[in-house]
């Protein structure tokens, strides 16, 4: 066979497979277009992420400050457990990028970890900003225009996380002022039980399954699966869960998301979409 032959069928093989990615984004954009009509749309809630992450070190009373500031109605943070039953925030499993220490958080003590400066690697004007306890964002958070909304951590790591976050919301009288997010749907559900004074959601990649709305009232999904799934916000609203995407960093994500019909984004900096 000659070179040119080759070339020839290579082309053709690449202009087949341009002519599929073309079809399937166009039958793509047409599905959007059609049920994003079917989704009823209303107010956008903006979760302000890790406390306030783009304007303040994520998870720290700096930027739960920040993110409160900022007047969105929900601000989002993380929560692990230290070795000795502490909740403390921290994304991470370890406290090794957000502060100047090292260590498994589920291996430290609150000793140890309440002294190291979670504040300096976002700015030398946060030097010395410390993790805080859950119970210290709690206090702060009584009476504010905001809600707190706490990702619990791989709570499955962390024997007894659950009876530690009833206990810390019946002693700051917050019960029915959180929201409570994970990844582990089992757990979520088990958590209901143990604090129904609280409102619950799950976390996803892509959901496919989730609990009925009256056991979970908010899926949180990545924004990727919302973009190339474009029946899922119809789908997900449909069943009566209010819909948040994460995370999202641009303007015009935010926009297009806000057309398709979801009801909150988690956002690092809450003034991205011009308002709340």
């Amino acid at each position: 066979m000659s070179q040119s032959t080759t070339n020839s069928s290579k082309d053709s093989r690449l202009y087949k497979v341009l002519y599929i990615i073309i079809i399937l984004a166009a039958l793509n954009i047409a599905l959007h277009l059609m049920f994003a009509s079917f989704t009823r749309s209303g107010e956008v809630s903006v979760v302000s992420h890790r406390g306030a992450a783009a304007v303040a070190p994520e998870n720290t009373l700096a930027g739960v400050r920040a993110g409160v500031a900022a007047g969105a109605p929900f601000i989002e943070i993380d929560v692990r457990v230290t070795r000795d039953g502490a909740l403390v925030l921290m994304h991470d499993s370890t406290v090794d990028r957000t502060t100047d220490g090292s260590g498994k958080v589920g291996g430290l003590s609150w000793s140890y970890v309440s002294g190291l400066d979670a504040g300096a690697w976002f700015g030398k004007e946060f030097s010395g900003e410390p993790v805080p306890r859950l119970g210290d964002i709690l206090e702060f958070m009584k009476g504010k225009p905001s809600k707190l909304v706490i990702e619990v951590k791989s709570p499955g790591r962390y024997p007894g996380i659950d009876a530690l976050l009833s206990e810390a919301l019946r002693q700051s009288g917050m019960e029915k002022d959180v929201l409570l997010i994970s990844f582990d749907g089992g757990w979520i559900e088990r958590a209901g039980y143990l604090m129904p004074g609280a409102t619950f959601g799950v976390l996803y990649v892509y959901p496919f399954a989730v609990p009925p709305a009256e056991e979970v009232g908010y899926a949180v999904v990545f924004w990727p699966s919302l973009v190339i799934d474009p029946t899922l916000v119809w789908r997900l609203k449909a069943k009566g869960l209010k819909l948040w995407a994460w995370n999202v960093d641009s303007s015009i994500l935010a926009k297009f998301l806000i057309w398709k019909g979801v009801d909150g984004l988690l956002l690092d900096r809450a003034g991205l979409i011009g308002g709340n």
